[in-house]
């Protein structure tokens, strides 16, 4: 069964490599023969992986608690997202009573999660799908960590049901022995256990697969310990659509620069007069030629470059890529300069859909890992059982904000929207229900301080306050005998 399963994962494998080379720039080799001949490589696959990926994972993700809000904080010209009932939305607070997941927080914090999350949003950016696998650390007081691992090394198997339910996860690699035969070693992660088994060869025709007898050990996660990330339903690549496009645009700079070069090296052309090899020497060393015929005539021999048609078409494949793969070029001019917040949120509505789907999808691998890092520390009785619906992931969009705009909003919309809405949309505002009670609190300290200056203690202020009371009360009941006097 394991040789069925490693044979055909392999044939996918070669997919997987030919783009981490395009994202690494290796796609073609550069080069510059001695005929002038030069092959260079515009990265445009890791220009839209990792300009996507710092759109929505730029900041670390963020979780609707107070304990893991404490210490967060937020760019200028950010808005936080979050999803409901499968939409991703603007995050404006808690719609629920704050739940206790301290346990699971202090493990994100103490492996640094946001590495992992970039890793993983990374890699479905180049390969289209990644995998985390959920594991116990070897620390004296163990805690739940989590790995990132690559679809060429990792596979995760499913049963026929409509739901596709894990069966198990596999994750193989090459290796040595000291006797420098090679093996394959295979972890294997049921939803109890985590076994290794080994090969006696890499022959995946004739290999036998035996279990390490030491290589068992039960990891308490409660089910599989692996989440399946997926950048969309195609498990395509960022950039995969417009590898065409992109071999295109190499290819064309490097023609450009192959024809430079050979407008450097163009051929001399001599009519009716020939050079001896003392000229020749001269004409190498001085640039200069004299004792020339009147009716000889020389010049270069050179192929006409029209430098405004290749830029022509070298902006139409650039244009062409950012389109296909959704992205915005930072670098057009008409995308820079004194933009309106609005406008630049229409620039960017394509990158904005396109992350909206990326969200959702990321989000979903989230509460299962907060799920099963809950399992296992209620299975330790560090924390109780806690729904993984009863905490929402909240992430960070990099999406430019026009804040003199914003704040003309806010205050044209006092006295006809609440005051704790009306912060919500301010982007440095956290929690505006404690922004209230603060304001609060400080205008009743500038109002004793303000009677203060005045001599008027606390119970001159109390006394006062009756007498206003008393007042009232006695033009009250004068008010009540005038009338009944009338009557």
């Amino acid at each position: 069964m394991l040789r069925h399963v490693i044979r055909e994962h392999q044939r996918q494998v070669s997919r997987w490599d030919k783009l981490l080379k395009y994202y690494m720039a290796r796609n073609t080799v550069p080069s510059h023969d001695t005929n002038g001949e030069v092959k260079v490589i515009a990265d445009y696959p890791k220009y839209i992986v990792d300009c996507i990926l710092g759109f929505y994972l730029g900041d670390p993700v963020k979780y609707d608690t107070k304990d893991a809000e404490t210490d967060q904080t937020m760019n200028p010209g950010a808005v936080q997202a979050t999803v409901r009932n499968g939409s991703v939305v603007r995050y404006t607070g808690a719609q629920q009573d704050d739940i206790d997941i301290t346990p699971v927080v202090s493990a994100y914090n103490d492996q640094t999660i946001a590495e992992v999350d970039a890793v993983i949003g990374k890699g479905i950016g180049i390969y289209g799908e990644m995998y985390e696998l959920e594991y116990a650390s070897d620390d004296p007081v163990p805690i739940p960590k989590s790995t990132a691992r690559d679809p060429r090394v990792a596979i995760m198997v499913r049963d026929t049901s409509v739901e596709h339910h894990k069966l198990f996860f596999l994750t193989y690699e090459k290796r040595r022995r000291i006797t420098g035969k090679d093996y394959y070693a295979v972890y294997i992660y049921t939803d109890k256990t985590e076994r290794l088994y080994k090969s006696d060869t890499i022959n995946l025709s004739t290999a036998s697969f035996l279990q390490d007898p030491e290589g068992e050990r039960p990891h308490y996660f409660g089910e599989v310990p692996a989440v399946e990330y997926q950048n969309n339903s195609e498990r395509l690549g960022d950039f995969e659509t417009a590898l065409s496009l992109i071999d295109a645009y190499n290819n064309l700079l490097s023609n450009r620069c192959t024809d430079k070069n050979k407008f450097i090296d163009a051929i001399l052309a001599l009519y009716g007069m020939t050079l001896t090899d003392d000229q020749v020497v001269r004409l190498k060393e001085e640039k200069m030629l004299d004792q020339i015929p009147t009716e000889a005539k020389i010049e270069y021999i050179q192929k006409v470059f029209d430098e405004n048609s290749v830029q022509v078409l070298a902006d139409n494949l650039t244009r062409e890529i950012h389109k296909q793969t959704m992205t915005v070029d930072m670098t057009d001019e008409h995308f820079s300069g004194n933009s309106s917040g609005q406008a630049l949120k229409l620039k960017l509505l394509t990158m904005n859909m396109l992350v909206k789907n990326k969200i959702r999808n990321f989000e979903k691998g989230l509460r299962k890992r907060f799920e099963m890092y809950n399992h296992w520390l209620a299975v330790q009785n560090v924390m109780p059982v806690v729904t993984k619906n009863a905490v929402e992931p909240v992430f960070t969009v990099s999406m430019p904000i026009n804040e003199a705009e914003l704040v003309t909003m806010v205050k044209q919309l006092q006295g006809l929207v609440d005051d704790e809405t009306l912060l919500n949309q301010l982007w440095f505002i956290k929690d505006a229900a404690s922004v209230l009670a603060k304001l609060k609190a400080q205008k009743e300290e500038e109002q004793r301080s303000y009677l203060d200056t005045f001599g008027i203690t606390a119970m001159n202020r109390e006394n006062i306050g009756n007498q206003y009371e008393e007042e009232d009360d006695d033009y009250d009941f004068r008010k009540r005998g005038t009338q009944g006097t009338l009557e």
